[in-house]
């Protein structure tokens, strides 16, 4: 009896040891699978990274070779101008003197040396103004790039950023729902307001994308590119949200004409042989004496109009002619734009902490099959 019973009592425990065999197998493997699912996907984000990391870099330098190129030719070309301008005016006070003198030869001389360095001045004018347009073309490609690049970073962010993170997703042309309710909790203190307050909020959306409907005016400022404006002309168009492009170009013997365009911004920028190089921004802007805009301030008051206001200047940067709104990388603690810089930042602190998971996982694993 006693011996039967010790037979089932060893039957149980092979049985148990053969159970916890399997279990070690079995999680042998699920351990394997997941080293391996991971090892995928820090290759793939080391790659996205490194990748990024590349281009932002590459095109930095390029762009700043660019402009530190362009603006030592436009300094040297500015230079050599004042001087050959000073030549002339020596060459005509020569050429007045020369008048009053029977040196007929020597006249003809020094007029046909004039018009040569004209020339050539002219010529070296239309050399410079040919590579500014092959730079603004590499600019606009780079440009390109780089919201290619912002593209595919916040379609990969979409479902990783959450309300807690520092970036998240925020969807640029939508009215900010709370500034409704704040404006309808006071309006209507002891009425349920909730389901007006969002059939209004939603109607007023519906105004925002609506393409017809066009509350924007024109204000210009005026500047001068002389000296060391250049810098400061060129730190504005590398800088802006959207690049500039050209909308028309007009040039002739005394007067050349370039205007260009970025987002809500027109840029004229003009040349003539007496004020140089000078330019004129008109900056788009919200008109505060639209009819509707009128009438929703005085029935909802200020926070409700600045709202609507900050979705519709969204709408004219982002999606001017979609008229729909549209995700974008956005910095919740400064209330901007991410820059290409702090997103790429974040990719590469996720990527440690993930790697740093991994370790962890691997490490307590370990113990367990000990």
């Amino acid at each position: 009896m006693e011996k039967r019973n010790f037979e089932e009592e060893l039957k149980k425990e092979r049985r148990l040891v053969g159970n916890l065999l399997y279990e070690i197998e079995y999680r042998k493997k699920q351990l394997s699978e997941m080293e391996h699912k991971h090892n995928e996907t820090t290759s793939t984000l080391r790659g996205h990274i490194d990748c990024l990391m590349a281009n932002v870099k590459c095109r930095d330098c390029t762009l700043q070779d660019w402009k530190l190129r362009y603006n030592g030719s436009v300094r040297q070309l500015m230079d050599e101008n004042a001087a050959l301008r000073e030549e002339i005016r020596k060459g005509n006070e020569e050429n007045i003197r020369l008048k009053c003198e029977p040196r007929l030869q020597t006249k003809e001389l020094e007029e046909c040396k004039t018009k040569k360095v004209l020339e050539e001045t002219f010529e070296a004018l239309e050399d410079l103004k040919s590579r500014y347009s092959c730079l603004m073309v590499k600019h606009l490609l780079a440009n390109q790039e780089l919201q290619d690049a912002r593209k595919e970073s916040i379609q990969g962010l979409n479902d990783i950023l959450n309300t807690k993170t520092t970036l998240g997703i925020k969807r640029m042309g939508d009215i900010d729902q709370k500034a409704f309710e704040v404006a309808f909790s006071q309006k209507l203190p002891n009425e349920d307001w909730r389901e007006t307050c969002a059939t209004l909020c939603s109607l007023w959306q519906q105004n925002v994308q609506d393409s017809e409907w066009h509350p924007f005016k024109m204000i210009d400022t005026e500047g001068n590119l002389q000296g060391k404006r250049w810098s400061e002309f060129f730190n504005m168009t590398s800088t802006c949200t959207h690049a500039y492009t050209v909308v028309f170009e007009s040039t002739t013997r005394k007067f050349q004409t370039l205007a260009l365009t970025g987002g809500s911004t027109l840029l004229y920028i003009y040349h003539t042989d007496i004020q140089g190089w000078n330019f004129c921004i008109m900056q788009e802007v919200i008109d505060e004496d639209d009819e509707k805009l009128k009438e929703l301030r005085k029935k909802y008051g200020d926070t409700v109009f600045e709202a609507v206001g900050a979705a519709l200047m969204e709408m004219n940067e982002y999606n001017a002619s979609g008229r729909y709104p549209v995700p974008e990388v956005w910095n919740r603690k400064e209330e901007r734009r991410a820059t290409m810089k702090e997103i790429v930042e974040y990719l590469i602190k996720q990527l440690k902490i993930h790697k740093g998971k991994g370790k962890r996982k691997r490490s307590s694993s370990t113990i367990f099959m000990v």
